[in-house]
């Protein structure tokens, strides 16, 4: 008859328990096998954020602890709330768009494909899903790129863009992002 510490193990073992190095467990012999998952690669901090900091959510205030962010915080009109101050989809959106551009500039110098005076234009929204909890984000991205004649071109360097920024890394397959973009021609293109 097994003692409390071989019921323990084999309780353990049965449960598919993760080691500490995120192996599994597969028999009594403890020998180790790959899970079925695999895990997501760590990440090498290479610059954090000043903390901020919310008092009272949506109906208060952020700031950063250096001091560039202090900002009153209201819920939107259209979600019943006074408005007339910003919101966590607005400062979303602002982030958004700002990390997008430095993808993008960077994505045509590589590429070699002069943009001129671009800009992202970014909007974020937030929504409800049938039969889910909750509220869901969506995010639409508009490039303009007056100094691209090629449309191709200009749809790749927004592509390129959206495979490196770190705010698509972070929203990829996690929200619905919409991509487009206008070069030189005037008209709107999606992106995919």
């Amino acid at each position: 008859m097994p003692n409390s510490l071989q019921r323990t193990i084999l309780r353990l073992l049965a449960a598919d328990v993760r080691m500490d190095d995120g192996l599994l467990l597969d028999h009594i012999d403890a020998k180790p096998r790959e899970p079925e998952t695999k895990r997501r690669p760590s990440v090498r901090i290479d610059y954090r954020t000043p903390t901020v900091t919310s008092i009272g959510g949506r109906d208060g205030s952020v700031r950063s602890a250096d001091g560039l962010i202090d900002l009153q915080t209201a819920v939107p009109k259209e979600l019943g709330g006074p408005g007339g101050k910003t919101n966590p989809e607005e400062l979303f959106a602002a982030g958004y768009a700002a990390c997008f551009h430095s993808a993008m500039k960077r994505v045509a110098a590589d590429k070699k494909v002069a943009i001129g005076k671009s800009t992202v234009e970014a909007n974020v929204s937030l929504g409800t899903v049938e039969n889910v909890p909750g509220r869901k984000l969506a995010a639409e991205l508009r490039v303009i790129l007056p100094g691209v004649p090629d449309v191709e071109a200009a749809k790749d360097v927004v592509h390129g863009a959206h495979m490196l920024c770190p705010y698509s890394n972070a929203t990829r397959n996690n929200i619905d992002v919409k991509l487009s973009v206008t070069p030189a021609d005037g008209n709107n293109y999606d992106v995919t």
